[in-house]
């Protein structure tokens, strides 16, 4: 693939190519590995690279869009009369 020129619209948003995207095989939720060295940046697929991942590190963010428990045990100790 031939280098491509992007656009962050801000600074957490960076737009890859239709093409970018489908080599790196990326989906909504994908994991990217970004390293920096020296000025330059990559970006590999994080189910492409084998770094020393332990079993939290697979886990993050895996219940990140699920529906969290705080507002049912405010409700729970609203409730409670002892």
């Amino acid at each position: 693939m031939a280098t491509q020129i992007t656009i962050v619209d801000s600074p957490d948003t960076l737009h890859l190519s239709d093409e970018a995207q489908a080599a790196l095989r990326l989906q909504p939720g994908s994991r990217i590995a970004v390293t920096v060295e020296g000025g330059k940046v990559t970006l590999e697929s994080a189910d492409q690279v084998q770094p020393a991942v332990n079993g939290l590190d697979r886990l993050f963010g895996m219940f990140a869009s699920m529906p969290g428990l705080e507002e049912d045990l405010k409700e729970w100790r609203r409730q409670d009369k002892w």
